[in-house]
């Protein structure tokens, strides 16, 4: 789930004011969502102990939601072994070498270009290779729970029904949104189109199918990821299957516990890291059933790869170079003057073969330098030079 749609998710769930850190989930305690009472760790696990799934969410480029779910794989680990690992990252394709990687058969590097994860999630691989490592150690299964993006936007854009048979398939039946998911995901979408901007009832009318199209797609998603925690329930000796995942897909009563009590799974847990960051006035069991606060100092603003570099593009594999797919507003690539569809053969006065040579280019960049581009647009070279901000 993009960081745009998160926030703007996590503004419909929960008011916009902020209570002082205190009254809302204190560093290193645990907050019963249903009571806002604190609770001890010992009881958070007792309540995990009997859970067939425990959904763990996360901001994707907050380093600290990463750390927190590796202490939560760990302690579920040192209390149940036999259980498996599912995370949003990986599309189900990408499963064989999941299983390679337990196995002890590839490097870092092969794991990360085998998966395209620079292609097809391409947050900061160092956030999430300890929680991959520590299932490798403990020869602990890691299960692929997505589908291909390209899916989840084909049914967003033209509904359910334009995929084939064979696609609704793969994903399975949609249990129906409920009125309550309707609702929170009409308000997501109109915020969204309009950058947060106030919208009436009428206007919402108004964007039908549009917003039934979202919806669905969303569902999809959700599905897709509950049958693939089910998949790995089915394996022998698993017990429990702890799910990496983006905060919307762990929200209890929708999202993707509600898929699962769908197909027969009614025992699940939604837990998730909660800093100052976050809005936390009358945040309720919507969001998860317990929050972990945590330190957002040093965290975003920190001086590394992937956060103090940004280009603003998504890029995928082309035949003659790197293609870019999307150009963030406001980015360093907009102003620049990148287009979508341009295909960058040049970085850094070295050749674009691939994702990762346009990613490691830009993560070598310090506040205030310059990167020269050569892209080709229409069978034509231009040379660009992107200027990123001093601080």
């Amino acid at each position: 789930m993009n960081k745009i749609f998160l926030f703007t998710l996590f503004s419909v769930l929960v008011s916009s004011n902020l209570y002082a850190e205190s009254q809302c989930a204190p560093i290193g305690t645990w907050v019963d969502t249903k009571t806002k009472k604190q609770v001890a760790v010992k009881d958070v696990l007792k309540t995990a102990s009997d859970k067939k799934v425990i959904l763990l969410g996360e901001d994707h480029d907050n380093e600290e939601h990463h750390r927190w779910q590796l202490s939560m794989i760990a302690q579920i680990y040192s209390r149940n072994p036999n259980m498996a690992i599912g995370f949003e990252m990986f599309p189900r394709v990408a499963q064989p070498i999941l299983d390679d990687w337990v196995a002890g058969e590839l490097s870092e590097d092969e794991f990360l270009k085998q998966t395209k994860w620079h292609e097809v999630w391409n947050y900061n691989p160092a956030y999430y290779l300890p929680m991959f490592h520590f299932a490798r150690i403990n020869r602990i299964p890691m299960y692929a729970l997505n589908i291909p993006r390209a899916m989840v936007s084909q049914i967003g854009e033209q509904g359910w029904n334009s995929l084939s048979k064979k696609s609704k398939e793969v994903i399975g039946e949609l249990a129906p949104e409920t009125a309550a998911y309707r609702k929170m995901m009409s308000e997501v979408y109109v915020q969204h189109q309009a950058h947060g901007g106030e919208q009436t009832e009428v206007s919402i009318a108004l964007l039908e199918p549009e917003i039934s199209y979202f919806i669905q797609g969303q569902l999809a998603w959700d599905r897709a990821m509950a049958g693939g925690i089910m998949n790995a329930l089915a394996r022998d000796k698993i017990e429990t299957v702890v799910g990496v995942m983006g905060a919307g897909h762990i929200i209890p009563t929708m999202a993707v516990p509600y898929q699962l009590s769908a197909l027969g799974v009614k025992k699940t847990l939604s837990l998730m890291p909660w800093d100052d960051s976050m809005p936390c006035e009358d945040f309720s069991d919507e969001f998860a059933d317990y929050v972990f606060g945590v330190d957002k100092k040093g965290v975003h603003g920190r001086k590394g790869p992937y956060s103090r570099a940004r280009l603003g593009v998504y890029l995928e594999m082309a035949e003659l170079g790197v293609q870019i797919t999307r150009v963030v507003d406001d980015s360093v690539a907009a102003k620049t003057g990148l287009q979508k569809d341009d295909i960058i053969t040049e970085i850094a006065g070295k050749p674009a073969t691939d994702v990762r040579d346009v990613v490691n280019a830009v993560n070598a960049m310090a506040p205030g330098t310059w990167l020269p581009i050569e892209i080709l647009r229409l069978k034509k070279k231009i040379q660009y030079v992107a200027k990123f901000p001093a601080g």
